[in-house]
């Protein structure tokens, strides 16, 4: 009788250390889930040959010619850094969205606002693909994106925040030189 009185904590330690051991297990096999976000665009990279965008005090319209160079539409014999470009181009195409909202979701929703913060059209060949992101949700830190077909979508600040450039941000850098007046 003195023995089991001496084991049983032994025993109670061994039993709640196999259950922690279990519940790490579980906790750890829960964080190699895959990535859930949602692609908003279906388009390969080197298929997308345009593509607009207008908020945040920008509008601009990037074409890629048939040499495969991008090029701004308002502009096209502006020189545009291809890399800036092409990285730019690859962040739209990139884009995902954190959940599509569904059911009792869409009630929550505020209404769509008149003036959104931006609008984005992807086209690749006859196909295109629309977004509009319009509020921002503060507490989530998510902007409600909504594309052609009206379903919505949450999408971080974060992902949002450094894809509307200026023209001028794709500039080429130009080399300027001397020149004299005859």
């Amino acid at each position: 009788m003195k023995n089991t009185k001496k084991m049983l904590p032994l025993v109670v330690l061994v039993i709640v250390m196999a259950v922690l051991v279990v519940l790490l297990a579980v906790l750890q096999r829960g964080d190699d889930t895959t990535d859930v976000t949602l692609p908003l665009c279906s388009f390969a990279v080197e298929d997308i040959d345009r593509l607009a965008y207008a908020g945040n005090n920008q509008d601009v319209t990037l074409v890629k010619n048939s040499s495969g160079d991008w090029m701004l539409e308002s502009d096209p014999t502006l020189p545009l850094d291809q890399t800036k470009t092409a990285s730019l181009i690859e962040s739209y195409a990139n884009l995902t969205a954190q959940r599509k909202l569904e059911g009792s979701d869409l009630t929550d929703l505020p209404e769509k606002s008149a003036t959104p913060q931006m609008t984005i059209a992807i086209g690749a060949g006859e196909e295109s693909v629309s977004l509009t992101v319009d509020q921002l949700n503060s507490v989530a830190d998510v902007y409600y994106v909504y594309d052609d077909t009206g379903a919505a979508y949450t999408v971080k600040r974060s992902d949002l925040a450094a894809l509307s450039k200026s023209a001028r941000d794709l500039y080429k850098a130009q080399t300027l030189t001397d020149k004299t007046l005859d």
